[in-house]
């Protein structure tokens, strides 16, 4: 079970070109969120310049005011149809590369397990065994409908924040350009607020999908694959709670790393043990990444970045020896989306 240093290598390359494909996802996403809002603001200026009109004669726009108002229903119109638009897109533009990431993921994980081989040898000891193709299209047709149950929400919530924002209605002796500005900045934020979700659904789905055909790699393996390490991004912005489980060993039918949004891990395949294998007489040397070794990374930090990884009141208790490592992280159930490990709370230490 010798994880080497190519078998990281590998794993984050892996890791890497996920990224790109997501970063290349979320750019689309911002373009388009862009295009949207260019389209929406004019329309919110002249309706806010018809109703600077009414405000100039003395009286002030209500609140009732906005709602009676015909311009403004045509506005918010227009919006429910971007808004639609947008959630519709954002589901297609994250699923498009769902059945691309799933289909190499398998090949990229049994190369991982190869590199773990002695030196020299040509596998020919070691049969690796291919993932069934169905098993694989029934795992993309989940994580194309979970995305597009995880976007339609998107429509509901941005139209509300943007009416919110556009109905509010401008109180006697405020500005009126000064309370319309506003009134525009706070819709746009409503608006923007939903890309930022969808470039959070996009990430998550995209690699919990890889993460998902990883796990039924090694389930097709289970005879030489010991499982997967999770491996964490060890650097000064390490969550916690990913300190905690880096190394950690699970099982080949683990869904994992299990990490929260926008997690940074990513896992590695381990092989069994060359004895286990009936590889003999050849030594196997110690994996790179094994047990202990994310306590081993947070010990080497210097004071202050340990307090600031673990907050300050964990960081005492850990001190008073009141906390034990395995204490720092938990795992979160999320009737929304999926379990999570993240930082325990401070209340439940």
């Amino acid at each position: 079970m010798s994880i080497n240093d190519e078998t990281r290598r590998l794993a984050q390359a892996r890791r890497q070109e996920l990224i790109e494909l997501n970063d290349t996802t979320v750019l689309a996403l911002a373009d388009a969120w862009a295009d949207a809002w260019d389209t929406l603001e004019p329309e919110y200026r002249r309706t806010l310049a018809e109703l600077l009109d009414h405000a100039t004669t003395g009286a002030p726009v209500t609140t009732a005011h906005l709602e009676r108002s015909e311009l403004l229903q045509q506005s918010l119109q227009i919006t429910h149809e971007r808004v639609e638009e947008l959630s519709t897109y954002a589901g297609e533009r994250i699923g498009r590369d769902i059945e691309e990431i799933v289909q190499a993921q398998p090949p990229a994980t049994l190369d991982q397990l190869r590199t773990q081989l002695p030196p020299g040898n040509s596998g020919a000891r070691v049969a690796f065994s291919a993932v069934d193709e169905d098993a694989l299209a029934a795992m993309v047709a989940r994580t194309t409908g979970s995305i597009v149950s995880r976007t339609q929400p998107l429509t509901e919530d941005m139209e509300r924040t943007m009416r919110q924002a556009l109905t509010r209605g401008m109180a006697a002796g405020d500005n009126p350009r000064a309370t319309a500005h506003r009134m525009i900045r706070d819709a746009e934020r409503g608006f923007t607020g939903g890309l930022g979700r969808a470039m959070t659904i996009a990430r998550t789905e995209q690699l919990d999908a890889a993460r998902a055909a990883d796990m039924l790699t090694l389930e097709a393996n289970t005879d030489v694959a010991d499982g997967w390490r999770w491996m964490a991004t060890l650097d000064a912005d390490t969550c916690i709670a990913c300190a905690v489980q880096h190394g950690t060993l699970h099982p080949p039918e683990q869904f994992g790393p299990e990490g929260h949004p926008n997690c940074r891990c990513t896992s590695v395949a381990a092989l069994k043990s060359w004895s286990e294998l009936g590889i003999e007489g050849v030594p196997e040397p110690p994996g790179v990444i094994s047990d202990g070794d994310g306590l081993a990374f947070f010990n080497s930090l210097d004071e202050q970045s340990q307090r600031t990884m673990m907050g300050p009141t964990r960081y005492q208790a850990w001190q008073n020896g009141d906390l034990q490592w395995e204490d720092l992280a938990q795992r979160r159930e999320n009737p929304d989306w999926r379990p999570s490990w993240q930082p325990t709370p401070v209340s439940a230490l």
